[in-house]
C-alpha cells in the first residue's frame, strides 16, 4: 500500500519542483517495497542534493503523545445552548452574499460590499435593498472616501444612505446621467447639500429635448463626414466617438438613450 508522504524543508516553489520529482521517481522506484499496511512517513528535502531522506514514521496519531489540556476541562452543550449561541453569532460574509443576491444585488457588487463592513453597515441603513443603490455604493463610496481623505464615520455623517436613494431616483427617473451623478456626489460630500438642490443651482438637468438634442446631433454630423461615411459602410462603433461630441456639445446633459436614437435616425436618414 501506497505510504503517505510529508516532505519538510520547502521554502520555495523551485524546492518543492525538486522535491515532488525526486519523490515520484523514489516510490516508483521503491513500489515492490512498499508496506503492506498504510504508512505516515516524514522525510526531509536536501537542497544541496536534491534528494529527500527520511525524517521518522509515524503509524497512528497515538505516536504524537497526544494527551488532554490539563486546564480546560470537557464542555457538554444541549441542543438549546448551541442554538442560542449560533443565533449570537452576527451574520457571516457568505450569508450576507446569498441574502445580498436574492434581494436582486449582482453577486460581485455583493461580494464586495460583503468584505468591508462599514459599507455593509451603510447599505444596510436603507429602507430597501436596491441592486442600483449597492452598485454605487460599492463603486463610489471607497472611492470618495479616498480622495476626500475622511473617515468612514466622517462621510457617513455627510452623506446618510437616504441621500444616496435620492441620487439614484433622479438617475432612474431620467433627470440626471449616470455621470452628472458622480459629479453632484461629489458635491454633496463636499458641501453636505442633496441632490436636489445641487442639480437645480447647477442646471444639471439631463435634457431630454428632442429637438435640442437632434440640433446638436446635426452639428456633428456635419463636422464629421468621414465619419459619418464609415458608419453608413458598416463601421457602426464610430457612433460611440459622435455620442461623445454630442454629449460634449450638451455639456453632458443630454439623454444618451435619445442620442442614440435620434443619431441612427439622422444618419439612416442622410444615406437615404
Amino acid at each position: 500500500m501506497s505510504p503517505i508522504v510529508e516532505i519538510k524543508n520547502l521554502n520555495s516553489f523551485k524546492f518543492i519542483e525538486q522535491a515532488l520529482a525526486f519523490e515520484e521517481k523514489r516510490l516508483r522506484d521503491d513500489y515492490k517495497n512498499w508496506p503492506k499496511e498504510k504508512q505516515k512517513i516524514t522525510r526531509g528535502f536536501d537542497s544541496k542534493k536534491g534528494i529527500t531522506f527520511e525524517q521518522r514514521r509515524k503509524e497512528e496519531a497515538a505516536d504524537y503523545r497526544y494527551f488532554p489540556e490539563p486546564d480546560i476541562p470537557p464542555f457538554s452543550f444541549s441542543s438549546a445552548e448551541i442554538e442560542k449561541i449560533k443565533s449570537s453569532i452576527p451574520e457571516l460574509p457568505k450569508e450576507k452574499i446569498v441574502r445580498y443576491i436574492k434581494s436582486g444585488i449582482r453577486e460581485d457588487v455583493a461580494e464586495k460590499i460583503s468584505k468591508h463592513y462599514q459599507l455593509a453597515e451603510y447599505l444596510e441603513s436603507s429602507e430597501e435593498l436596491k441592486h442600483d443603490i449597492a452598485v454605487f455604493v460599492a463603486e463610489e463610496v471607497p472611492k470618495i472616501i479616498d480622495q476626500s481623505e475622511i473617515s468612514f464615520a466622517e462621510y457617513q455623517k455627510r452623506v446618510p444612505i437616504s441621500k444616496i436613494a435620492d441620487l439614484i431616483n433622479f438617475v432612474g427617473n431620467g433627470i440626471i446621467s449616470k455621470t452628472v451623478a458622480k459629479d453632484v456626489f461629489t458635491e454633496m460630500v463636499k458641501s453636505d447639500k442633496v441632490a436636489a438642490e445641487i442639480i437645480k443651482e447647477k442646471g444639471l438637468e439631463q435634457v431630454s429635448d428632442s429637438g435640442e438634442i437632434g440640433a446638436a446631433i446635426t452639428e456633428v454630423l456635419g463636422e464629421n463626414p468621414d465619419l459619418v461615411k464609415k458608419y453608413q459602410s458598416g463601421k457602426t462603433q464610430v457612433a460611440g466617438f459622435l455620442i461623445g461630441q454630442v454629449m460634449r456639445k450638451t455639456a453632458g446633459k443630454a439623454n444618451p438613450q435619445i442620442i442614440n436614437k435620434l443619431l441612427v435616425e439622422k444618419i439612416n436618414g442622410l444615406s437615404g
